[in-house]
């Protein structure tokens, strides 16, 4: 059963260096619910994720709530404008038109309990997402 954090940033590290695209690894969100500690302060990339404006900054999900990103902050400003102005949950056409392809360096990823196993999910939060159009199938 998922419960509390489970990984939070070494200070010896350093999670907000830069890198480059070709550095990002592409994961499905299933394999990283199975065993998040492998990804940590690694640069990752997941398909398909929602994202929409929170109070405090920006949160990208997969389709089923098992996995959440949360930043105080979205790239590049094109897709910041474009997520803010544009994607509401209340909104019919909110999947579609809010899907991104999403890659983030994580700062700490957590349990968060749910009613039962299948309503559990991992919190990962992070300084900045950089999120581009999907322009493929997803891979949730």
């Amino acid at each position: 059963m998922i419960s509390g954090p489970l990984y939070a940033a070494d200070s010896n590290k350093n999670p907000e260096k830069s890198f480059s695209y070709s550095d990002y690894q592409r994961i499905k969100t299933t394999d990283f619910y199975m065993n998040p500690g492998l990804y940590a302060n690694k640069p990752i990339s997941f398909s398909g994720l929602v994202c929409q404006k929170v109070s405090d900054g920006f949160a990208c999900s997969s389709t089923n709530n098992r996995i959440i990103v949360l930043a105080p902050d979205l790239a590049p400003a094109s897709e910041k404008k474009l997520i803010s102005e544009r994607c509401n949950p209340k909104d019919k056409l909110f999947y579609s038109r809010c899907k991104r392809t999403i890659l983030f360096v994580s700062s700490s990823i957590e349990g968060q309990k749910g009613e039962n196993y299948n309503q559990q999910s991992l919190v990962i939060r992070t300084k900045i997402i950089n999120a581009a159009t999907l322009d493929e199938e997803s891979e949730n």
